[in-house]
């Protein structure tokens, strides 16, 4: 298995590490260890038996949020994340990766990797719609589990932009989440099985639009890399507010924060501010690191669950790092479109709303549910 990876991973062992600035692991870690040039070294050095697969091998796969950042600053093209995150597969065919076991664990469990009921959820937190339509809305399991509101303040947002309603598809016992889990922890099968029942179930319901970036990422891409057809055409919610109906609807001074998934791994940049500028009549403002370098949230690739302090540190050094960034901008809140940034920064303590919320012109910030649910 690691030796499919090494051309990445030995690019990096002989890199002087132009990207280690840029690793909000690291960074937040403060380890020297968990730099992107030393995590594939080490890889590297597995894949060549001078070092042990064992759970410490495991644990520097881990130290990832799967970002992108690095590869931005990569002059030979590489991608640190991806390979790191691809090397978790052997970790967890040794069974030597936590991880892998825990989320395997909860795929047995409750059918889906996250281990909560993802039925009762949809039941109790997202508006009754018909299940086909033009627009199909698929919340994500992130949104269901950790942001009670969330599901309704989208549905009630893209309503308002296309000028009817739109249509909600409920998971099934064994079909809610669309993967990402699997894929992060490195369970390839189950997450490739799990990809052939999530196109069955979403297939001719019509447009699947999805608030959570990484539920759109993983359909669009991780699908087709995995060889999973999936004849589904996806929209994030920011590109269809970018094409609505948006009125003015609140007196905010919003500072943007790109979710990984949407900009750096989807190229969505512009729908997100368009939208965001119609509902504040001012474009946002912007972090120093914005765009194509922006700085990650620490929520991606399972890295909260691998290190929780990590997660929360790097949280907080998006907003604070340098100085503080809304005392910088003159901006009243933070608005982003991932439920998992969304989450991390509130974590953080960061007043930040959902571009759902936003749309809607809702003046208080979305509770957020931190239980096992």
């Amino acid at each position: 298995m690691l030796e499919a990876l090494a051309e990445s991973t030995s690019l990096c062992a002989g890199c002087p590490k132009m990207c280690r600035h840029v690793c909000p692991v690291s960074n937040a870690e403060r380890r020297e260890t968990t730099t992107p040039g030393v995590k594939m070294a080490s890889v590297d050095l597995v894949r060549l038996g001078a070092l042990p697969l064992d759970e410490h091998a495991a644990e520097l796969m881990h130290a990832c949020t799967g970002c992108g950042a690095c590869a931005e600053f990569c002059l030979l093209g590489n991608e640190p994340a991806i390979t790191l995150v691809q090397a978790r597969e052997a970790a967890a065919a040794a069974d030597v990766s936590p991880i892998a076991r825990d989320v395997k664990e909860r795929m047995r469990r409750s059918g889906n990797p996250t281990g909560s009921d993802l039925v009762a959820l949809h039941k109790e937190r997202v508006p009754v719609r018909p299940e086909r339509g033009d627009l199909v809305y698929f919340p994500g399991c992130t949104a269901l589990r950790r942001l009670p509101e969330h599901a309704r303040d989208t549905v009630a947002a893209v309503e308002q932009c296309v000028g009817h309603e739109i249509a909600v598809v409920p998971p099934s016992e064994h079909v809610g989440c669309c993967g990402y889990p699997l894929w992060a922890a490195g369970l390839t099968e189950e997450f490739r099985t799990n990809a052939r029942r999530m196109v069955t179930h979403l297939g001719g319901r019509g447009t699947v639009v999805t608030s959570d970036a990484g539920c759109a990422w993983t359909i669009t891409k991780l699908y087709a890399e995995a060889g999973i057809r999936a004849p589904l055409q996806v929209l994030h919610t920011s590109q269809v507010f970018a094409q609505g109906r948006i009125s003015k609807t609140s007196a905010e001074h919003s500072l943007w924060h790109d979710p990984c998934h949407l900009g750096r791994h989807l190229g969505i940049y512009d729908e997100p501010r368009r939208a965001l500028a119609q509902a504040e009549g001012a474009e946002p403002h912007e972090f120093v690191w914005n765009r194509e370098k922006s700085e990650c949230c620490g929520g991606g690739a399972l890295y909260p669950r691998a290190n929780p302090a990590g997660a929360l540190e790097a949280a907080h050094r998006r907003v604070n790092n340098e100085t503080d960034e809304l005392m910088r901008t003159g901006a009243t809140r933070v608005v982003t479109s991932c439920p998992t940034c969304e989450v991390q920064l509130g974590r953080a303590g960061v007043r930040v709303f959902d571009l759902s919320r936003a749309v809607l012109g809702t003046a208080e910030q979305a509770p957020r549910s931190e239980g096992k649910r």
